[in-house]
Parts: structure tokens; C-alpha cells; sequence
């Protein structure tokens, strides 16, 4: 039984990813699954948990730029303990995966997974998937001297083939950090474009929203209640020292002062609660200004779905788990039109 919160709360997610991967039929044997940004590789652990042992001719590859400590990859090393994990330590920006040993001459099909993938690295991880692979994977040309320009050998590999016959049998990425996002990487440019949005606009949607989760709330009742706090302990504080000083005879004095030194108090903070959900500079609610983050988010999401629904495949958004275990709670579903 986990009694930790935070572990709770990320078991919760990982789970409800998997469920969603589950419904999509992407849970099956002949799979290479790809964790982008992996991290420790707790979600890939608990993918191969979920499959077990029995599914045959599964691989499990973990990108990550980073070289983390205390990876689950110790608890997959053994014959009886499932495929090994095999991790690329290189940023999504320079994949190629048309290159990679596992995957070249591969009829296997690809599931892309991420939890939290941040910011502009859920759109090299798209741009990645879509455009360095093809049905012939790891056919290079001899002429290739890599001199070439990444962008200019991506199109030349890149084949306009349905993507039913293509190799990334689906997409499960849990998205994050939309204020991260960067107008040259961003993979729905031509989307917002069309529009009639400017990379400056782009620039000014990633600022807006940060406001769905930067906790505005949060803060401002911590605040209060730290306001509140350091009130009761300076009246306690006047109080006994009144009471030090007073006589037997001003006693009754002494109440009804302390009496009308918290009515004041009260209703002080009763007028900063009141005007705290108001913010000074925008003049927006904090209510308000949370919407105006997730509409900001969602706008960029919606280009997302276009770059992968121009590349024949049917995608969509969900929220995998309750705004209350994580803010950050969209995840990117997308499978090849049928």
C-alpha cells in the first residue's frame, strides 16, 4: 500500500497513460516502445509491467539528453525480468531514427510515449517521428557525406506513403510547459499562421500560458494565511505585555481594547481576501487569468493536432487524470488513419 502522496499522485498518471494506450490497442507483442525524455524510466517500468514477460519480441528504448541516477533500468536486467532497456543519450533535436541499430531493417511496429514531455521537445519528438522514418528504415545513400543540412536529409529520406504503412503504429505523450514552446521548432507554424499569427503572437501565447499553472491561488492563500499568523502573534504579543503593565482596575479597559484590536484585524483581512483574486496589473481574476492559460495552451495543442492529422494520422487530446493530481493533466493521443 503506497502511503507517500507524491508517489500516489504519479502512479495515478502512469497508470491512467497506460489505460489510454490500453483502449488504443497499442499494447501489443512485435512493439518497439520509445520513451522520449525518459528520465529514470518509471513509465516504461511500468509499461513492461503492465505487458509482462510473456510478450514476445518487445524492446523498450529510452531517449533522454541526460544521464540520470537511480534508473529503473536495474530492475530489468535479468533473464527472467524482462527485455533490457536500451537508452539513447542524445537530444531529441539530433535523432535520427532511421539510424538507430534496433530499429533499421525493423518490420516492428513504434509506440511513442512520454510523461510530461516539455515544451518545444514534444515538438522535435513529433517532427522526429514524422520525418526520419520510413517504411524502408535504415536505406541511407551511399552518397551521404553528412554535410548536408539535417532539415535537407530529413526530406530527402521522407516518403509520402499512407500512414497505415508507416512504422509508428501510435503517439502517447503527456503534455507539459507550454511556455517553453519555440516558434522555430513548433511543428503547427503553418496552422497559426494561417490564422494570422506572428511568431511575436506565438512568443506572447507560450507567456500566457504559464498562467494555468503557475498557482496564482496558491500563493495568495499561503499569504493570507501567513499574514494571518504573524497578526495573531503580534496581538498575543501586545496582550501579554498589556497584562504585564495593567492594574486589577483597567481591566475592563484592557478587554474592550483588545476586543476592538480584533474586529479591526478581522476585517482587514477579510478586505484582502476580497481583493486578492483581483490582480494589480492585469486586472484580471485569478480565475480569469487560469482560463486565459489553458485557452493559450489548447490553442497550441490544436497546431499539434494538425501537423500529425497532415501526416494521415487521427489525433486528439484528453485529460488522463483530475486537474487536482496534476495541472498539467493533457495528454496527445494519435493513431494512422484506417
Amino acid at each position: 500500500m503506497v502511503d507517500k502522496p507524491v508517489i500516489l499522485k504519479h502512479l495515478k498518471q502512469q497508470a491512467s497513460l497506460i489505460g489510454h494506450m490500453d483502449r488504443l490497442h497499442l499494447l501489443e507483442p512485435s512493439t518497439i516502445f520509445m520513451e522520449f525524455g525518459a528520465g529514470r524510466g518509471k513509465l516504461s517500468h511500468w509499461l513492461q509491467m503492465a505487458l509482462g514477460n510473456c510478450a514476445k519480441d518487445v524492446d523498450y528504448l529510452l531517449i533522454d539528453r541526460a544521464n540520470n541516477r537511480y534508473k529503473y533500468d536495474r530492475y530489468h536486467r535479468g533473464e527472467d525480468q524482462g527485455p533490457c532497456f536500451q537508452r539513447l543519450n542524445l537530444d531529441i533535436e539530433h535523432l535520427d531514427l532511421s539510424k538507430v541499430p534496433c530499429i533499421q531493417n525493423c518490420k516492428r511496429k513504434i509506440v511513442a510515449v512520454s510523461k510530461h514531455l516539455c515544451g518545444a521537445a514534444t515538438d522535435l519528438t513529433l517532427r522526429c517521428l514524422m520525418e526520419t522514418l520510413s517504411t524502408d528504415s535504415g536505406k541511407t545513400s551511399a552518397q551521404d557525406t553528412g554535410m548536408e543540412k539535417n532539415t535537407d536529409d530529413r526530406e530527402n529520406k521522407r516518403q509520402k506513403l499512407a500512414a497505415s504503412e508507416g512504422p509508428v503504429k501510435g503517439v502517447t505523450l503527456a503534455l507539459c510547459c507550454h511556455h517553453c514552446c519555440s516558434w522555430p521548432q513548433y511543428v503547427g507554424r503553418p496552422f497559426l499562421q494561417n490564422i494570422g499569427f506572428t511568431a511575436e503572437d506565438f512568443h506572447l501565447l507560450c507567456c500566457l500560458s504559464s498562467w494555468a499553472t503557475c498557482g496564482i491561488d496558491v500563493r495568495l492563500k499561503k499569504n493570507l494565511k501567513i499574514n494571518a499568523g504573524r497578526t495573531a502573534n503580534n496581538s498575543a504579543v501586545n496582550t501579554d505585555s498589556d497584562d504585564w503593565d495593567s492594574d486589577e482596575d483597567n481591566s475592563d479597559d484592557i478587554s474592550m481594547q483588545k476586543a476592538t484590536t480584533q474586529g479591526n484585524t478581522s476585517e482587514n483581512e477579510k478586505g484582502k481576501s476580497e481583493n486578492c483574486d483581483e490582480d494589480k496589473w492585469s486586472n484580471y481574476t485569478v480565475s480569469e487569468r487560469e482560463e486565459i492559460g489553458r485557452q493559450c495552451k489548447r490553442l497550441i495543442d490544436a497546431g499539434r493536432l494538425w501537423y500529425l492529422e497532415s501526416h494521415d494520422f487521427s489525433a486528439r487530446l484528453a485529460f488522463y487524470v483530475d486537474s487536482a493530481i496534476s495541472l498539467e493533466n493533457a495528454v496527445l493521443l494519435a493513431t494512422p488513419r484506417t
